[in-house]
């Protein structure tokens, strides 16, 4: 089972310092709801991705280093 939920999309967004401090499942029944977290990371001067969800567990993190502060 966990496999599975590990296999599915979500966009991350990482800052320019190199932290990923946001996520969202890629579900097509929140297609509104995804776009406009899509938006606000690329406003908020986040890149996106979509990865697996595994990968994205493991890559979200609170950013350490302050480089940036942005409203999250």
């Amino acid at each position: 089972m966990l496999d599975k939920i590990n296999e599915q999309y979500c966009y991350i967004g990482t800052k320019p310092c190199g932290c990923t401090v946001a996520g969202c499942l890629d579900m097509a029944e929140h297609r509104k709801d995804t776009a406009k977290f899509v938006s606000d990371c690329v406003k908020d001067g986040l890149t996106v991705e979509r990865v697996l969800l595994g990968d994205a567990r493991t890559r979200l993190q609170q950013c350490k280093c302050n480089t940036v502060k942005l409203p999250l």
